[in-house]
């Protein structure tokens, strides 16, 4: 084991479950990639994307499926219960209300040192059909850049 993450998708209203990658995690931005790039629909499938922007728990079984593959490790994911405190930091981490992401950036990476996760937590911001993601608390969180607020986009592999 080594290199853990948890990895979330929101829509900043519905949280997916989360998925609990015991190796790899430096590998999530791969993962995204081949996930999204599954997802992509051309302009006559515009109706169809839309229908799945609320979709935080298809995302993360689509992406489990792709981790399963892709991983020669354990991939779980985890219905369990992550608590009010930690599904609110997520959802309000892709929420415009700028006051509260402070509060929920020290949640993300207070669990993700209480879990010792080395790659972190990442949420994956599903709100528009180009998925961004930022890790929290690991090897992959990055210093904001002006503008971005820290956020990556999804890039194909």
């Amino acid at each position: 084991m080594g290199d853990r993450a948890f990895i979330f998708f929101t829509n900043g209203e519905t949280v997916s479950p989360v998925i609990d990658l015991l190796c790899k995690g430096s590998d999530v931005p791969l993962f995204l990639a081949t996930a999204e790039s599954v997802m992509a629909c051309g302009p006559k499938d515009d109706v169809h994307v839309a229908l799945r922007l609320d979709a935080p728990y298809f995302y993360a079984a689509l992406l489990f499926q792709g981790c399963y593959g892709g991983v020669d490790g354990n991939v779980t994911i985890a219905d369990w219960n992550i608590g009010e405190r930690l599904e609110g930091a997520v959802r309000r981490t892709v929420q415009p209300c700028v006051e509260s992401v402070p509060s929920a950036e020290a949640v993300l990476r207070n669990v993700a040192t209480t879990f010792g996760l080395e790659a972190g937590i990442f949420v994956v911001n599903v709100r528009t059909a180009k998925w961004s993601w930022k890790a929290f608390g690991g090897s992959l969180q990055r210093r904001p850049k002006a503008g971005n607020g820290g956020w990556s986009e999804v890039h194909p592999g």
